[in-house]
């Protein structure tokens, strides 16, 4: 379970990463931890936080590739929908490459993962895992309507790894590439 509270807004936090506004984490084990930004990308909604105070290594999630999936996959998203904490479901990938246009997303350049998995606001954040239990997307996007429940959407991880590996050289915000 995870749960990040502060910030709130599509726009990257003011100042500099290091001086972001208030942000705290809530650990699975209800823990609230302080944490400070790192680095964001805006286009994906991703950030880095820096944890104070943790006594105990958190044990990290496992990165798969969004690359290796196939249509029909079975996959699980984790979350709090509802505020109901560890919260699971699953579904197949359905589409692995649904475009924003597609969507009715003013951007054109983002590609998702599209899962008949329930994702919710709860959802919002949380991984996307393959059935070994990697994380191969970062759930993002519900369909609007009232079948929205049948089509999320999520950050592709490889994506992701990408903009990790950019805020780890240059730091800060990114523009998109």
């Amino acid at each position: 379970r995870h749960q990040i509270f502060g910030g709130g807004s599509p726009d990257p936090p003011p100042g500099s990463p290091g001086e972001s506004p208030e942000l705290q984490v809530q650990l699975g084990d209800g823990r609230v931890l302080e944490a400070d930004l790192v680095g964001y990308f805006q286009t994906f909604d991703v950030a880095v936080l820096q944890l104070r105070g943790l006594d105990v290594p958190v044990p990290p999630l496992a990165l798969g590739s969004s690359s290796a999936l196939r249509l029909g996959e079975w996959v699980m998203a984790v979350g709090a929908p509802l505020n109901l904490g560890s919260t699971v479901t699953c579904g197949i990938v359905s589409n692995l490459m649904r475009g924003d246009s597609e969507l009715g997303q003013a951007d054109q350049s983002r590609k998702y993962i599209q899962t008949d998995a329930m994702l919710t606001q709860g959802n919002s954040g949380g991984p996307l895992l393959d059935s070994t239990g990697r994380c191969v997307g970062i759930a993002t996007l519900q369909a609007a309507g009232a079948l929205s429940w049948q089509a999320g959407f999520a950050i592709p991880i490889d994506r992701v790894k990408w903009v990790l590996l950019q805020l780890d050289r240059r730091g800060g915000g990114l523009r998109p590439p």
